[in-house]
């Protein structure tokens, strides 16, 4: 069977949309990382405290959503008492900052709530729910274990859920406090076409549920807010939707080859700017651009 990706984007698989979101915003960047496996230069060692926090909310709310006993009604009382236990598991990790445990503490009210509005909308629609799902598919489009080699493109989606009707929602969750829908776009489209071609099967098998239609979300859990794309019915997802990831992935990937710089205010945070040319003086000013 013919795959429909290039040479290129398989000579840098596994894909994941975090992989295809570096680059897509500056290709010259992701050469470095993974073709020629440069090392990076810092001016000021980045902060990974913004990651270690992600990393420890979606934790917690992996432990509330899929440990919420299914016989009580999770409202905010129940789901508090609830919540304070799972909070202090991740709270034992030692080798967190001062400065990281205030951010997961203030953030506690705004998980717990988002939490609460999914685990209500499940019941309310008698959906099937699925928390930090890893889904995989290979050259083909064929279901593919996430940790198989020849995954091709894979993901974790963060909360999902089916209806009986087959109508599917997809929510990716963000600790950031600035909501945004349209910078994701590409991710969000990226994590449907995935989990069409992964699951697609699998929903029908185990849970004879015929997928019908997808709609994906932002849940920023700094502001409580949901933001929601449109809905795309499964012959779109399927057909344009498909096509359209491909065509991204095939032309991103012969741009990474191309070490195309892509300038912009990602060069402030970017390792390998000593390389193309590009150059930032005080931390906060425009990028100046440098004759290759």
């Amino acid at each position: 069977m013919n795959t429909p990706f290039n040479e290129n984007a398989l000579k840098l698989a596994p894909w994941s949309a975090t992989k295809l979101k570096i680059a897509t915003k500056c290709p010259f960047r992701a050469y470095q990382a993974w073709v020629a496996k440069s090392k990076e230069e810092w001016d000021i060692l980045p902060d990974d405290s913004p990651m270690i926090i992600g990393i420890k909310m979606h934790t917690f709310m992996e432990l509330v959503l899929s440990k919420f006993p299914k016989d009580v009604f999770p409202d905010m009382v129940n789901l508090n008492a609830f919540g304070g236990r799972m909070l202090q598991v991740i709270l034992k990790d030692e080798d967190l900052s001062y400065k990281e445990r205030d951010a997961i503490n203030s953030l506690y009210h705004g998980a717990l709530s988002t939490c609460q509005r999914f685990l209500s909308h499940k019941i309310k629609t008698k959906s099937k729910s699925f928390v930090e799902l890893p889904v995989g598919i290979d050259k083909n489009f064929q279901p593919i274990d996430f940790f198989d080699k020849s995954v091709f493109f894979r993901g974790k989606i963060d909360y999902m859920m089916v209806t009986p009707s087959g109508a599917t929602a997809i929510i990716d969750t963000k600790t950031g406090a600035w909501p945004s829908l349209k910078s994701h776009t590409q991710q969000l489209r990226s994590y449907e076409v995935l989990s069409l071609h992964a699951l697609k099967n699998k929903m029908r098998q185990d849970y004879n549920i015929t997928l019908s239609s997808f709609i994906s979300g932002l849940a920023y859990i700094a502001s409580e807010e949901v933001l929601w794309d449109k809905v795309r019915p499964l012959k779109l997802v399927e057909g344009s939707g498909t096509q359209n990831f491909v065509d991204s992935l095939n032309k991103v990937s012969d741009l990474v080859f191309e070490k195309k710089v892509l300038r912009g205010n990602h060069c402030n945070y970017c390792g390998y700017k000593h390389l193309c040319g590009s150059r930032r003086g005080k931390m906060g000013k425009k990028v100046q651009e440098v004759r290759m």
